[in-house]
């Protein structure tokens, strides 16, 4: 895991002028960490007015995101993931992020880490701006721990597709309504 995680910055940092150049290698790595989700969204807006919405995940995911450490919105934030429901005084993170790669207007990686501070998977979002529109696409892989081959054809793979459907269907479509309002 440690290794595909390197190989995914290395292929973030190299991309710096051409983000979507290396899509197609980020994918076959994140598929390569058994749970990966893809998802992307045309959004009627440049990469500059989608920045700052994007930065501020907790306003269209469906979890909250408190600051732990490190500098808002520069590399090596980390972020306390929540669910929005949680009170981040009383209770503990269901997850922590940190933001490994930022180039604004282009990418955004964050590396998440279970409760027990071991590395799990990543996000990463790109930016592709086109004549005023924006393609965002989101990556997310993680790996899989201490389920059987049956728990992994049921439960897991149920979580994978739950998770797609609802980036594809309230996440990102909630992004695009908050940057074309």
């Amino acid at each position: 895991m440690k290794n595909i995680l390197i190989r995914l910055t290395l292929l973030a940092t190299v991309s710096v002028f051409d983000v979507n150049a290396i899509a197609d290698e980020i994918k076959e790595e994140a598929t390569d960490i058994h749970g990966g989700l893809q998802a992307e969204i045309i959004i009627n807006a440049t990469a500059s007015e989608i920045w700052p919405y994007l930065l501020d995940r907790g306003a269209f995911d469906e979890k909250m995101y408190v600051n732990v450490s490190g500098e808002p919105n520069k590399e090596n934030e980390v972020l306390g993931v929540y669910r929005q429901s949680a009170n981040p005084e009383t209770s503990p993170p269901l997850m922590l992020i940190t933001a490994v790669r930022i180039i604004p207007e282009k990418l955004l990686m964050y590396v998440q880490y279970a409760k027990d501070g071991s590395t799990y998977g990543f996000y990463i979002y790109t930016l592709d701006e086109q004549d005023g529109k924006t393609k965002v696409t989101v990556i997310n892989g993680r790996t899989v721990r201490g389920l059987s081959e049956e728990g992994f054809e049921t439960d897991f793979k149920a979580h994978v597709e739950n998770s797609q459907q609802a980036w594809r269907e309230r996440v990102l479509p909630r992004l695009k309504q908050l940057v074309e309002k």
